[in-house]
């Protein structure tokens, strides 16, 4: 499949949302062949991730157990450091991938990793502040018996994520800082946010089950055997990311085809105000 075809697909006219899911698995056969080696990484970068959620849950409940034993106060705080890197590893990733799939369609080669890594670490910054400012309000209306006021925030907070941050990929593939990509994807979204929302609710509506049936059945596995249930739960993580990186996909080839949509659009309002 040559990708410069799928780009001149996204770039004639805006796609049936339901092709979208065709147009995007085309995509996906292709990444997967020419990065078999970043996905092979980004397997191992899962596994250890949610390996060392799971030891530092079971060292903190050890230590607790343990009359809190001084001792382990160190290992709880070295897999707390070691987990938070690796998460912001992955937040990485997001990004990366993301940028490489649009690449990838776009026909682009050239990639300033340095500078991509450094926006990438900036806008991850960012994010984390604001989601613990977020819990520490959150959990502050709550002791104060303010659940009301808990929820309109959270109402609040998803109102302005499906109105403004619907597109905010463009900051993984435009020279745009963090304000200029939240304006840009404002305007991406008119008119656009069911193409955005309803393909993505189909893609995780039909994953819910396979992957609810999938996690009942590594669950059992531990109650049998534990090895076994180490086998299947590195089976679920594999399969889990390959879902994801199709959803990464999906949400690539959406934006670009709204951006084609937009970019022509804007262009012939110029030509009109020239005119």
């Amino acid at each position: 499949m040559d990708l410069e075809n799928i780009q001149r697909r996204l770039f004639e006219k805006k796609l049936d949302i339901m092709k979208y899911f065709k147009v995007a698995f085309d995509v996906y056969r292709e990444f997967l062949k020419s990065n078999k080696l970043l996905i092979f990484w980004t397997h191992l970068l899962v596994i250890s991730v949610i390996g060392l959620d799971i030891l530092n849950r079971y060292v903190i409940t050890f230590f607790i157990k343990n009359n809190k034993d001084v001792k382990l106060v160190f290992y709880v705080v070295l897999l707390a450091i070691l987990e938070l890197i690796l998460s912001i590893i992955q937040a990485f990733l997001i990004g990366y991938y993301f940028r490489k799939i649009v690449m990838g369609i776009e026909g682009e080669n050239e990639f300033e990793i340095k500078k991509f890594f450094l926006k990438m670490l900036k806008f991850i910054g960012i994010e984390y502040c604001l989601l613990i400012a977020f819990l520490t309000v959150s959990q502050t209306l709550n002791q104060f018996y303010l659940s009301t006021a808990d929820l309109v925030l959270r109402i609040m907070m998803i109102f302005i994520f499906f109105k403004y941050f619907l597109y905010f990929e463009t900051y993984y593939v435009r020279n745009f800082e963090i304000i200029d990509s939240i304006k840009y994807s404002y305007q991406l979204s008119k008119e656009n946010r069911f193409r955005k929302i309803i393909p993505g609710a189909i893609f995780l509506s039909a994953s819910i089950i396979p992957v609810f049936i999938i996690a009942s059945g590594v669950s059992q596995m531990f109650k049998i055997n534990y090895f076994l249930g180490i086998v299947s739960a590195i089976i679920f993580i594999i399969i889990f990311v390959f879902i994801g990186i199709y959803l990464q996909t999906l949400n690539a080839v959406i934006f670009l085809n709204v951006e084609y949509d937009y970019l022509k659009s804007q262009e012939r309002k110029n030509n009109e105000n020239y005119e």
